[in-house]
């Protein structure tokens, strides 16, 4: 382990003992934290599209104990229902979520989470169902990493579309894509046949997360009817008991618009990528936080995140 990440993991072992972590757990008494992961995979792998998005499984294994050990899980659907007590007094409740649909999350997260007895939401791209890879994925593969700037001009220029990206870094895909390493099948999107196994094993429940992830902030209204209502509507024709009226803002865009257009939708939560602990009166249900896990946290760096340290707590 390099020296800097050495020191780090060491500052935050300390931290997380200190007198300013348990002051700080005060503030998150009876509050309610949902999680945003990605996909988990069975090691670290370098190459493997966008690495901040996969994380390997035993250190999920390791979050997964940190939040049992500080938070209460309980189902995303509770949130709005107002059935999420803590079962243990004083404690955070925490909801786990996952974006996009990976295999990885299909079959090594939610047989880990089931295996604990955790309930956790997936948010589904069905135009991504079954196989496809992502373009964040193949772009990281074939550049060596996602760099920041195209990041932001396949949201901007291309408007988050799969197809679009593609064919603006056609170029970088003939010339680089035959030697890339190839994609595993954990960063594929899972397939329906996965999903129904997955949500009968249980406790699992399924949102929407558009039909084929774009940036909603720059849809026209027609585009936004459509990404909007046609997942939501596939949900509940396939997985009639386990669809949610949720909705996962693709890249965490979003606009009033987006917001009003998901509430003609039909959906009763919509949530973003970032912004930290719920507020206490959900004013805004089409405009959640989540707290985003990227890869390369520890899990004593989430513990401190669920004691309330590095993380926004509304008044």
């Amino acid at each position: 382990m390099p020296l800097a990440s050495a020191a780090k993991r060491m500052a935050e072992a300390a931290l997380l003992v200190s007198g300013a972590a348990a002051a700080s757990r005060g503030r998150v008494r009876g509050r309610t934290l949902v999680l945003a992961y990605h996909n988990v995979i069975e090691h670290r792998a370098a190459g493997r599209g966008d690495t901040s998005l996969h994380l390997p499984l035993p250190l999920f294994r390791h979050h997964l104990d940190a939040i049992q050990r500080f938070a209460d899980v309980v189902p995303l659907s509770a949130i709005l229902t107002g059935d999420a007590d803590s079962a243990s007094a004083g404690r955070p409740r925490v909801a786990v979520t996952f974006d996009d649909a990976y295999r990885g999350t299909i079959r090594l997260a939610l047989p880990e989470l089931a295996r604990r007895g955790l309930p956790a939401t997936v948010f589904v791209p069905p135009g991504f169902v079954p196989d496809a890879t992502f373009w964040w994925d193949d772009l990281g593969r074939v550049t060596g990493g996602l760099a920041e700037p195209d990041r932001s001009a396949a949201l901007e220029q291309c408007r988050g579309r799969d197809a679009d990206v593609r064919r603006q870094h056609a170029a970088s895909f003939a010339a680089v894509g035959a030697h890339a390493p190839p994609p595993g099948d954990d960063l594929r999107c899972t397939s329906l046949g996965e999903l129904r196994d997955a949500a009968a094993a249980g406790p699992v429940s399924l949102g929407a997360h558009t039909w084929s992830h774009p940036n909603l902030a720059r849809c026209t209204p027609s585009e936004l009817a459509d990404e909007l209502s046609r997942p939501l509507a596939w949900l509940r024709q396939e997985f009639p008991a386990h669809s949610l009226s949720a909705i996962s803002y693709p890249y965490g865009l979003h606009s009033a618009a987006v917001e009003a257009a998901a509430r003609s939708a039909g959906y009763t939560m919509g949530f973003l990528i970032e912004g930290g602990w719920l507020p206490g009166t959900l004013a805004d249900p089409l405009a959640l936080p989540r707290l985003n896990v990227p890869a390369g946290l520890s899990a004593d760096g989430l513990a401190l995140r669920l004691s309330g340290l590095f993380t926004r707590v509304p008044t």
